[in-house]
């Protein structure tokens, strides 16, 4: 026990430090994770740019002790996007069913507090400056009604692919079948898509949308044999995959 307070005193420190102490600080748990401190940063980053850093309450994001009996009391247990947003004397605690859900407890918190995300352009966004948080005690429990929410296509033109997914994060969207590794795309920018994902809790695994009939149908040669009817018609009669000298892509 008195092992595990040292800790805890030493990973609050570490907060205190890196966070600022008093009205600046941000809580979080003695193991959180890489998408619990990047939610950190991006409130102290969004608070710092609203002009009110310096008198914020403190707040409490993500797994800690308090948070989690917290959670296990009012979130659904079967929704791992669920997130709640308490308001306290002096604290707000902002924690989800998950870590992608504490993420979006963050950026709600900010919509409340008058930020929006337009667009994935950072000139799309519009963060206000006000003279205090316009806050009222109590509890507010959230929980999406679609459970893969998704907006197709990539950044528009001028902008990286992780402009792209920083934008889907802020605005609760957890899946972009656009924004995948694509061919012709380096290690490193493979590998930099993928971490921009995961440090925002990851996306949403779903069936491909589209072109997916090679998947469900792998053997298309025996397939076609008993069920040509699954097939496309042309020119009145159902045509083999890769039938005409046309290469067949499974769409």
């Amino acid at each position: 026990m008195i092992e595990r307070s040292i800790k805890c005193a030493f990973t609050l420190f570490l907060w205190m430090v890196a966070y600022g102490g008093g009205a600046q600080m941000v809580l979080l748990g003695d193991e959180s994770s890489e998408v619990e401190r990047f939610a950190a940063q991006e409130l102290k980053r969004y608070l710092a740019a609203m002009g009110v850093a310096e008198s914020a309450p403190v707040f409490e994001l993500g797994e800690t002790a308090d948070n989690r009996l917290l959670a296990e009391a009012h979130l659904d247990q079967s929704c791992d996007e669920a997130y709640l947003v308490q308001v306290e004397s002096g604290r707000i605690r902002l924690v989800g069913r998950s870590e992608r859900a504490t993420l979006y407890s963050v950026y709600h918190f900010l919509e409340t507090q008058g930020c929006r995300f337009f667009g994935p352009d950072p000139l799309d966004e519009v963060v206000p400056t006000i003279d205090s948080l316009d806050l009222e005690l109590g509890i507010n429990v959230y929980q999406p009604v679609i459970g893969t929410r998704e907006i197709g296509g990539g950044p528009p033109p001028g902008l990286a692919r992780i402009n792209a997914v920083d934008w889907r994060a802020k605005n609760r969207l957890n899946r972009a079948f656009a924004l995948r590794p694509q061919l012709g795309e380096s290690s490193e920018e493979k590998a930099a898509l993928n971490q921009g994902w995961l440090k925002r809790g990851g996306t949403r695994q779903w069936h491909w949308i589209a072109h997916n009939f090679g998947f469900m149908f792998p053997e298309e040669e025996r397939w076609f044999e008993r069920h040509p009817e699954y097939f496309a018609l042309y020119e009145g009669r159902h045509r083999k995959p890769g039938s005409q000298g046309k290469p067949y892509y499974g769409g």
